[in-house]
């Protein structure tokens, strides 16, 4: 489950075109969204990114970040949007804070 759960964010497919060697995408899509709701998401990606810092001989936990802010375009369909005066850009906002390594540590919208 986990390496189809994988596939799908690591490629940006959809549930339904995942390819047969995985499990079904229903039974995956299921589970993902059980252990997102239960919070094993989050503590698989915390367990990943510490060993990932530890194996390059890192700390755990990083000591900075880099923060960036993106303007981007959308409709008032979709929700809360406003106007970026200096990007000229009618839209949303996102924040994004990554570690040095490209990991993602945080993300607002």
């Amino acid at each position: 489950m986990l390496d189809a759960i994988l596939y799908v964010v690591k490629t940006g497919t959809q549930w339904r075109m995942l390819p047969g060697e995985f499990a079904r995408w229903r039974a995956a899509h299921y589970y993902f969204r059980r252990w997102r709701e239960e919070g094993r998401i989050l503590c698989i990606l915390s367990i990943t990114s510490r060993s990932v810092r530890r194996r390059t001989g890192r700390h755990g936990e990083p000591s900075a970040l880099i923060i960036d802010c993106q303007s981007v375009p959308s409709t008032r369909v979709g929700g809360i949007s406003s106007f970026d005066a200096f990007k000229k850009v009618n839209g949303r906002k996102r924040h994004i804070a990554a570690r040095a390594q490209g990991l993602l540590w945080g993300l607002v919208a």
